[in-house]
């Protein structure tokens, strides 16, 4: 496929098409020195979009049309997400990383039951908080449970 542009930073419902750089390149030698010569751009940064931009403009950049999952690990969700899933498909570890995470949802889970009906007698007993009761849960300063009672 042929670059016959690059688009900058247009919001989705305005962009020509569906089609998204997804930041791997083989680019000549002269990319440097126009990078040298760049302005800034977005973000007051030298945009290296606006220097392929350029040097479509003397000689000609391809692009090649990805088929498949696009994996984001420029953010911590999207970086933990992708270990996950890669290592889900991994031969080595595959099996154990499932169990972890079955095992993980069901502490989670069973945390969440507690957390309900604690909350359930708390509705009843409004005056009353059974303090003993509370202290053999053992829950932690800052968990989604405990902050109800160190608001």
């Amino acid at each position: 496929m042929f670059v016959t542009f690059v688009e900058k930073n247009q919001k989705p419902e305005d962009a020509p098409s569906n089609l998204a750089i997804i930041g791997r390149y083989l680019l000549t030698p002269e990319i440097f020195d126009i990078l040298e010569k760049q302005e800034p751009g977005a973000g007051g940064e030298i945009q290296l979009t606006d220097a392929i931009d350029t040097l479509n403009q003397t000689q000609r950049v391809f692009a090649k049309k990805f088929e498949g999952t696009r994996y984001d690990v420029g953010n911590k969700l999207g970086y933990m997400t992708t270990s996950i899933e890669f290592g889900l498909e991994h031969p080595e570890i595959k099996d154990e990383l499932k169990d972890y995470i079955i095992d993980l949802a069901s502490s989670f889970r069973r945390k969440n039951l507690q957390a309900i009906k604690l909350l359930n007698q708390l509705k009843k007993n409004k005056n009353r908080i059974d303090i003993k009761r509370l202290n053999k849960q053992k829950w932690q300063k800052g968990s989604s449970f405990c902050s109800v009672f160190f608001l």
